[in-house]
């Protein structure tokens, strides 16, 4: 005897598939509505361009060139895009492009910081730690040392110059104490390779090979700290830490 089939079922139809049809046209509305909501209110149009870590650069410079307009729905903004366009400048050594919802978008710049001036013929070139060209600049506006002895041929802005020694003699001048930049006029690169940095004042230091910055800068500091300023200074030589040499003139 064969039995009937179930109440609220026909034959072939396997139970719930009504249920899971209803189901997935729901799913589908609701990804419409979503997709409307990100892409079409206006809680998403971009209402603010967030620009930090700036000291050099201008705000407004930055935001220009990401070419990203107020009212731009967020989601559209092409970050890679904005970012590509930002790093094209010399002074930017990173930038980060995000977005910050409902309605930011966060630019994050880290600046290269100009380190010293490299005399080129009749041009002094500001370079960062890392070699970059970061433009044309003057001896009385930069408060930079200038590098001296070393030859190299200049690429255009925001490219990485290229010269025997200058990486070694970079991180060198990296690695000295800040507050000892500022008293320094002139960082020379001799034959030999070694280093005699010179003082505002004019006084020769022969500081010998690139190690040791911290120590040598350090020692160098505490020295012009403590030297007895009415005597005039033939030369000073920190190339040994261990035991350095103040000259002074008879």
């Amino acid at each position: 005897m064969d039995r009937p089939a179930r109440r609220g079922y026909q034959a072939g139809t396997r139970p719930g598939t009504r249920l899971n049809i209803w189901e997935s046209l729901l799913f589908i509305v609701l990804l419409i509505l979503a997709g409307y909501v990100l892409f079409r209110s206006p809680l998403f149009a971009v209402q603010r361009l967030e620009v930090t870590g700036t000291r050099l650069l201008q705000p407004d410079q930055i935001r220009a060139l990401a070419g990203i307009n107020l009212g731009e729905n967020i989601f559209q903004v092409d970050l890679s895009q904005a970012k590509q366009r930002i790093s094209l400048l010399p002074m930017v050594k990173t930038v980060t492009v995000s977005r910050v919802l409902p309605s930011t978008v966060r630019i994050e710049v880290t600046e290269r910081t100009p380190l010293v001036l490299l005399q080129e013929g009749n041009v002094f070139a500001e370079l960062d730690a890392d070699g970059y060209y970061l433009g044309p600049g003057t001896v009385t506006a930069a408060g930079l040392p200038i590098l001296t002895g070393i030859q190299a041929s200049l690429p255009a802005p925001g490219q990485k110059v290229t010269a025997t020694g200058l990486p070694a003699v970079l991180g060198f001048v990296a690695g000295l104490p800040p507050a000892l930049l500022p008293r320094l006029s002139e960082i020379h690169v001799a034959g030999d390779g070694s280093l005699v940095l010179y003082t505002l004042y004019g006084v020769p230091v022969m500081a010998g090979d690139t190690a040791a910055p911290a120590q040598k800068g350090a020692l160098l500091l505490a020295m012009l700290q403590q030297l007895d300023k009415g005597k005039a200074i033939a030369y000073i030589d920190i190339a040994s830490v261990n035991s350095p040499v103040i000259k002074y003139r008879n």
